[in-house]
This record gives structure tokens, sequence and C-alpha cells, in this order.
């Protein structure tokens, strides 16, 4: 019997499930987008790559945007704001404000967009289409290497494929970022991909002519990109990979001069011309070709002289990128970074098997392959090019630097499954078979967090609704199994004694990046106590003193909004909107029995996994990280009933008598 993952069916098949992935996709990246902003042009500018397309419309490099007096007297308006207003993120030079990232997105399609359709387009809009764009042409690549390379492999391990780029890709994320900063990296995404595309189309060309408009186009696509991201100038020495390949090919009779002019010409003169166009606009605004103005950007201090890139900071990053934790959380939608890089590795592990590629190579059919042994070769040094240069920045990354690398080895890694599942491969069966299965493995678990990774940033939608509901009550059912219990904590202490001036944390919920609540205890003197609350970010209230015998045991009851689960988990099917929020702003405190601190208090969205008695790792400067004293017994009260929450009054407040 025929293995449905091996072994190809009808010719109509792939074009099917194409079809199908291509439209969820393009439905999803846009659609979603129109949720975000309403709609996705704009009868003014809209954001500063919408600034940009009025300025470049009306032959000027600055930006539309008045300048505060106060600005231009101080002695360093790079030092913060200063009383002064000031766009964030704008580079600020002779008095007049540009935009530091890329110009590409502009000019490809922002531009042209305003003199066809004569509105702006919203940057989200920008962001989604080349987001789309790019996956286009990741499906491209794909359905062709499956197609010449790969023909015994089955169409549904393209369609493994194109989910896997089109929902468990970083790009699935990017499409939903509102910000501007996602317009350039997303244009530089499309423009690798377009160089990929071409380079696949000089590979495959039947003669040197029809080979060097490819291989230009594929040179002008790289010169693109790093007019979107200028790191991307790394990539652009992979093009004689595909110019060594043609030089190679060529017949002695024509080796000669000429030709292999015409290869190096066609190579790297088209990046050459937008590099120098690049230069002509750096040095129009800051005086200096190499400048693309970060150093005098508007951030929250002066950035000239700062140390930006280095080699000191390639293991860090390299370990954060490839191995950093991220939060798995127990409800939906499970994956969170915080906006922070997480490791490919353990979450998007598919792109892993990159490292297989060298092995496929083994093969004499396909290292004899120029489409998979130099195209491959290619995707994977841009890849790791990208990946090293991201590695050198001194500040650290964000989530959205993923896509400079991440689709690119999926992409690779996607045509390495291809490679493992064909059957005309050389391979004894009790070796493929366990590869093909872990490939498996891998490819579902980054499609399940990639998309658990792009559904955490989307509006949410009745659809999106149900499917919490329907996951929430999955979770219930397994803490049901399990016994698990949420609520209010009721803990049984002994107070530490001698330990006066210091606070010791009680509880800390929170385990996403950057978020958290602690309750600590102050010990004022050697018979009180204050107990407060904060939060981060915005700190919190603290009791007034209450008189404690640090020698035997208390009874203290924690009741917090972040001690409960998320909104549609089951246990609130009976509470209204209004209730819950009433809860969740609820704090209180109370040592045997009585009230000793009671706010209305913002607090984060909890995943239960975060709780921790008598710990805090969430911020140094609040509490001590361990409580001093003895946790003799602690456990959950369970959910009060709805109408035994007060609504407050907006809080932070001060803590108010029981």
């Amino acid at each position: 019997m025929s293995d449905p993952l091996i072994t190809p069916r009808n010719p109509f098949l792939e074009l099917f499930l194409v079809s199908v992935v291509t439209l969820a996709v393009g439905w999803s990246y846009l659609h979603d987008a129109v949720l975000v902003e309403g709609q996705l042009t704009s009868r003014t500018p809209p954001g500063y790559y919408g600034l940009l397309t009025e300025a470049l419309m009306e032959r000027h490099f600055n930006l539309n945007v008045a300048t505060d007096p106060l600005l231009l007297r101080l002695a360093n308006p790079y030092a913060g704001a200063q009383g002064a207003v000031r766009p964030n993120d704008m580079s600020f030079y002779q008095g007049k404000f540009y935009i530091y990232y890329g110009i590409t997105p502009a000019l490809i399609l922002m531009v042209p967009w305003r003199i066809l359709a004569g509105t702006y387009l919203r940057e989200i809009a920008a962001t989604a289409i080349f987001c789309f764009a790019g996956f286009l042409l990741c499906a491209w690549w794909l359905v062709g290497v499956r197609r010449r390379v790969f023909p015994q492999v089955s169409p549904w391990w393209t369609f493994l494929a194109l989910l896997v780029m089109g929902f468990g890709s970083p790009t699935f994320f990017l499409s939903n970022n509102p910000t501007f900063y996602a317009v350039p990296i997303s244009a530089a995404f499309f423009c690798l991909m377009a160089a990929v595309v071409l380079v696949d189309r000089t590979l495959r060309a039947a003669s040197l002519g029809r080979a060097l408009p490819w291989l230009a186009g594929a040179s002008l696509a790289l010169g693109l990109a790093v007019g979107a991201r200028p790191h991307y100038v790394v990539c652009v020495g992979l093009l004689a990979l595909p110019a060594i390949w043609l030089w190679s090919r060529l017949p002695p009779a024509v080796l000669g001069r000429r030709p292999r002019k015409r290869i190096w010409v066609a190579a790297f003169l088209p990046a050459a011309v937008v590099g120098a166009g690049l230069a002509y606009y750096n040095f129009s605004r800051f005086g200096n070709p190499l400048d693309f103005g970060i150093q005098y950007s508007m951030a929250s201090g002066d950035l000239r002289g700062a140390h930006l890139m280095g080699l000191d900071a390639f293991s860090r990053d390299l370990h954060t990128y490839l191995l950093g934790p991220a939060s798995l959380v127990r409800y939906y939608p499970f994956f969170r970074s915080s906006g922070l890089p997480f490791g490919v590795l353990l979450y998007l592990t598919l792109a892993a098997a990159v490292v297989l590629f060298p092995a496929t190579l083994l093969r004499s059919s396909l290292a004899g392959d120029p489409v998979w042994s130099v195209g491959g070769l290619f995707i994977l040094g841009a890849a790791l090019a990208n990946l090293a240069v991201l590695c050198t920045w001194t500040l650290g990354g964000v989530d959205r630097d993923l896509i400079d690398f991440v689709p690119t080895a999926l992409l690779l890694a996607c045509g390495v499954q291809f490679a493992v599942a064909d059957t005309a491969a050389p391979w004894p069966a009790f070796v493929r078979w366990p590869i093909v299965g872990a490939m498996l493995a891998a490819a579902l678990w980054t499609l399940a967090n990639g998309t658990c990774f792009g559904i955490a940033t989307r509006v949410p939608t009745p659809f999106r609704a149900r499917l919490e509901r329907v996951s929430d009550r999955l979770v219930y059912a397994a803490e049901r199994w399990t016994g698990s219990v949420q609520g209010p904590l009721e803990l049984k202490v002994r107070f530490p004694q001698g330990a006066v001036g210091r606070r010791d944390p009680i509880v800390t919920t929170g385990n996403l990046v950057g978020t958290g609540d602690i309750v600590f205890a102050l010990y004022t003197d050697d018979s009180h106590i204050q107990f407060g609350f904060f939060h981060l970010g915005a700190a919190g209230p603290v009791g007034a003193p209450v008189a404690v015998d640090y020698r035997v045991p208390h009874t203290l009851t924690v009741e917090l909004g972040s001690l409960y689960p998320p909104r549609r988990h089951p246990m609130f099917d009976s509470w209204t909107d209004d209730q819950v929020a009433a809860l969740r702003r609820h704090l209180e405190v109370k040592l045997d029995g009585q009230s000793v601190l009671r706010a209305a208090v913002d607090a984060y969205t909890l995943m239960p996994d975060g709780v921790r008695v008598g710990e805090n790792g969430l911020a140094a400067d609040v509490s001590a990280p361990v409580f001093r004293g003895v946790i003799l017994e602690e456990h959950r009260l369970g959910l009060p009933p709805p109408t035994s929450v007060d609504a407050y009054p907006g809080g932070p407040v001060q803590p108010r008598p029981p």
C-alpha cells in the first residue's frame, strides 16, 4: 500500500492544496490588517512612511514635521526629551527631521501606490502586503523544487511546508504589526525572497544570455533589500555563487574575458547602482554617504558615539536567538514572546533542519543539480549572514528581528524535508523513517508555536473568541483531572525575627518577560509589618503598619487579580464582564482574617505557572529575592462567587479600611 505522505497522487492535488493555503494566508494577513486599522489607505500621510512618501512626492528627503523652537535652543537635543516636543525615533539633523529606516518600502510600493491610487498606504497595509508577497515567492520556490528536484515526493509535503511558511514563520506575526518598524523589515524579507526566486531562474536558464537578466534581477533585489535593512549588504556577496556556477558552465571556446565580465557585471552592477543611490541619499541628508542617521535619532538618550555594534555581544545574542526562552503558557494562545527574540531551535525547531542540507549533497543527483546545490547554498548563506549581523547589535534585539533569518532558514528546511521524504533517495528505510518522523514532528511543533505566536498579536474576532473558549475548555478539563485549583492564596507563615527594614516577597505573579506583580512584607520594627503591592511599571499602594507577633504562625490571605484564569475560562461562564473586571482589579491582603491592605489596582494577566510563593525573580529593587521566614502551608481558595466582588474606582488607590 502506498503512503500518502510519500507517494504522489493525482496532478491536480498539489494545485488544490497550494491554492487553499495561499488563500488562507492572504486572507489572514490582509484581512487582519484591516481589522487593526479599519482601512488600508488614508487621504493624508499616515505614520512615518506616509510622511516619507509625501516628502519623496515633493522631491525632498526631510519630513514635513514642524520643529519645536525649544528643541533648537537645547544645548544637546539628543539627550532625552527635556520638555521639547519631538517625534520618537526620528532622526534630527540641522533643524530637520528624517526617517533613518530604509527608503526601499517607499520606493517600490508606497510611492507607486500614491501615484496610481491617489491615496497613502498605511504602514500595516504595506507590511501585510510585503509579508504576503514574500510568502508567495516562498511558495513559488517550494512548489518548483518539489516538482523539478523531488518529483517522487507527495504534494502533501508541499501542503505542510506552505502551512509552516505561512503560519509557522514569524512573518505571520509581523504581518499584523501596525508600527513603522515592521515596514522595512517586511520589505527586506520580500526583496530577499525575490532574489531567491531570481537566482533559481538564473540556475535554470538554458543559456548564458537568458541567465544574465535573471542574475541582474537578483542583484537589484538584494540591493533594494539593503535599502530596506542596511545589514543585508552581507548577502550581496552571495551572488558570487550563481556567478561562479555560470562561469564554470562556459564552454572552452567562449571562455574569454568578455563573457566572464558580463557575468560579474550582471551579478554586482545593479546592486552597486542601488548602493550609489543610497550613498547619495545619505549624503544629501547627513553629509556622509555611509551614515543612515541612527545616531541622530530622538531616543531616550544620546546615541552619537554610542557602541551599537560589536563582537562582544555575539555570544550573548547568538544564545538568545537560538536557545533563549520564550513563554509557553497554559492558556490560549499558549505562546508569548513579550517583544523579545526567542530560541529558534527550541520553538521553531524545523529551522534546525538546515544543518542536514550538506548531507543532502552526498547524493550525486542533488549535488549535480544547481537549483538545489547552488540555490540551497545561497539560501543557507543568507540566513547565516543575517543571523551573524544581528548578533553584533550590542543593544540586543526584538522579536520582529527574527524575520531577517528565520523564514529563510525555514524555507531551506522545508526543502530538506522534501529530500528526506524522497523515495528515490538511496537510504535504507530504517535510516530514513526515523528522520522523516523527527522532521514531521519538528514541522508540527514549529507550526503550532508560530501560529500561536502570531495569534497573540491579532485583533479578537468571533472566530478567535470561539477558538479561545474551546482551547481553554480543554485546558480546564485537564485542570480538573489533575486537581488544579485557582483563586486567592491562603498561607500559614512565620515571619522572620531580626529583619527590621527588610522587604520580603510574599507572592509574585508573572511569567511573561517585562510583566509581573509583587505582594511584599516590610518589617517596620520588632512588632509591626506593612504589606505592599508593586505592579511592574506603575508601583502600587502600601498599607499601614499592623501589629504582629513574630514568634507564632499567622494566616495570610492574598486576593489579587492575577491569581485568576483568563476571561473566557469556563470558571467565568456565569460572570459578567463587569464582574470579571472588578475581580481583576481587586487587591486584598488579610492577616489572621483582618484586612490589612485593600485597593483597586492594575494587575497583569497571569498564566498559572507564573505564581511564586516566597520568591521574587521579577524586580530585585522591590523586595529581597526570597522570603526569610517559614511558609508552613499554602493552598488556593478557588473562585469566589460573583456577588462578593466590589466595584472599586480607578486605581491604584490608597488603602482603605475594611
